[in-house]
């Protein structure tokens, strides 16, 4: 739909499009890495003008290393904890936080 569809309709000034870019794991034995990205616009529906952008990807690796049996299980334990869904819920609550403190303030303020 386009931006000045919107205008006659909501009676907006702005919207915001968004696009999750990445939520994924990524597990290899004593390596993770979760990913989190987000791609928004905003976009003026007067004139379809692209007011604010936002493009971000969070990453979070983690790399075990084991000397012996006991620090191995324990490395195991550790990747597969670090994998659980809170984790991934935590970083893209993270990254929209960022994303709305780079909203601009509105000239008229």
């Amino acid at each position: 739909m386009k931006p000045a569809k919107l205008h006659s309709l909501l009676g907006v000034d702005a919207v915001v499009f968004g696009e999750v870019t990445h939520f994924d794991y990524i597990y290899g034995f004593l390596y993770t890495q979760l990913a989190v990205g987000l791609r928004l616009e905003m976009i003026s529906t007067e004139t379809g003008e692209i007011l604010w952008r936002f493009d971000d990807t969070r990453r979070d690796h983690t790399l075990r290393v084991a000397l012996d049996p006991i620090s191995l299980a324990v490395g195991l334990f550790q990747a597969g904890f670090s994998l659980r869904p809170i984790n991934m819920t935590r970083s893209m609550d993270e990254i929209c936080r960022e994303a709305v403190g780079h909203i601009p303030v509105p000239p008229d303020r």
